[in-house]
């Protein structure tokens, strides 16, 4: 689904997806194309799905670009420097993607350093050279984090994800987040397991905080 303006005015306007869909992908915005990767067909991880889709804004049309290595679920995708970031959603692996070989339908793959933990229903987003990951559930814990990683694709940093200190205030699994003005912004989530424990903090899906990472 797509928002378009006229007259001032916000309208919403369908455009089908070129799978028959899918819940609990990841997302970023790569050239003014919409990019769909893994998720799910229904609520059992049995039915994960290795698509990459691309949704063309300007002609509207959805396009199913290759099958991906990993099934992912809850992952967290950002594009930095041209390139589309894949993280967490099936272990501590991060792939980078890119449209180079697009006129023959293919994009290239080379697999990055990998997060420091394995994380399902982390945020991913990329800030002034960096590529942040933000929260998540640690799969060898069965915790949910408040921690901030971050990786400099460019190599500097040793290129491996180092912590960021300090983290999140509140602990986020499936939150959103954006950057804006060289500032990280973190809206909602919940701060227990997918399987909502009755102690869950719901005021955190309320809540929102700002990053300031130091240079």
């Amino acid at each position: 689904t797509r928002v378009l303006s006229a007259a001032g005015q916000a309208a919403w306007s369908s455009s089908r997806r070129a799978s028959s869909g899918s819940l609990r992908n990841a997302t970023a915005v790569q050239r003014e194309k919409i990019v769909v990767i893994g998720g799910m067909m229904s609520q059992s991880e049995a039915d994960r799905v290795k698509n990459l889709e691309v949704l063309d804004t300007r002609s509207g049309k959805w396009e199913a670009v290759q099958a991906t290595k990993e099934t992912r679920i809850y992952g967290g995708a950002a594009v930095l420097g041209g390139y589309l970031y894949v993280c967490g959603g099936c272990g501590n692996t991060c792939v980078r993607y890119h449209p180079a070989g697009e006129s023959h339908g293919r994009w290239s793959r080379v697999s990055m350093p990998p997060l420091r933990q394995p994380l399902h229903g982390c945020a991913v987003v990329a800030l002034d050279r960096h590529l942040y990951v933000l929260g998540g559930l640690d799969l060898s814990t069965r915790e949910v984090c408040k921690s901030v990683q971050r990786l400099d694709p460019s190599g500097k940093g040793g290129g491996a994800f180092e912590w960021v200190a300090p983290g999140m205030r509140e602990r986020r699994r499936s939150h959103a987040a954006v950057a804006l003005q060289h500032r990280i912004y973190v809206c909602g989530g919940c701060d227990k397991g997918f399987e909502l424990e009755p102690d869950a903090d719901l005021s955190v899906a309320c809540s929102a905080g700002v990053f300031s990472p130091a240079a």
